[in-house]
């Protein structure tokens, strides 16, 4: 036996204002530095920081390996890692210097427990770190080549950034030519080829 029910729209004829979404935006310098990987780079392991948009680091047939790569010595921590380890921690004084701050702080937790960021955006995996510990941990992934994109508005004001407006990463990469060779250039991204191996 089958049922089947008329189905109603959800919307009316018109559409539905509420589920209409904004393209998303995407500058010039990103398309032409995706472009240029996808002509360039295949087969490769990619670590990427600066900005949260991967996915056309896959490549057109999907034949790259992309990853976030941590900054610490927590290589194989993901975000809720961080979560749940400053968690078990009473209040304590945070590392400085800070290459993170915390957004959009949020009223403090009641009770005697207090975690040492209550903020919509802690960024607890970028708070501290180093480029000793960022290497070992591009070492362990097998990273061939690095993309760093200047940060956008939503995080410069929330993270450390050299005057080009890039992460940490940049800078690492930059002072270390015996491991990175600039490979493309623009004003928002750069690629490097690492020889970390």
């Amino acid at each position: 036996m089958t049922l089947a029910a008329k189905s109603r729209p959800w919307c009316p004829p018109d559409g539905c204002e509420f589920l209409e979404l904004s393209s998303t935006y995407i500058r010039d310098p990103t398309l032409l530095s995706w472009a240029w990987l996808n002509e360039h780079v295949s087969g490769a392991t990619i670590a990427y920081s600066g900005n949260n948009l991967p996915y056309p680091l896959f490549g057109p047939r999907l034949a790259n390996r992309v990853y976030y790569v941590n900054i610490d010595h927590h290589a194989n921590w993901r975000f809720h890692d961080y979560d749940r380890a400053h968690r078990r921690y009473p209040a304590t004084a945070l590392p400085e210097p800070m290459l993170a701050v915390s957004s959009g702080m949020l009223l403090p937790l009641p009770g005697p427990q207090q975690w040492r960021v209550n903020a919509a955006r802690p960024r607890y995996e970028r708070m501290e770190g180093g480029a000793d510990a960022w290497m070992r941990n591009l070492k362990l992934r097998g990273v061939t080549h690095l993309y760093v994109s200047s940060l956008s508005a939503y995080e410069i004001d929330f993270m450390w950034h050299n005057d080009a407006g890039f992460p940490i990463e940049d800078e690492w990469a930059r002072r270390a030519p015996e491991n990175f060779t600039l490979l493309y250039e623009n004003s928002q991204v750069r690629i490097f080829a690492v020889h970390a191996q």
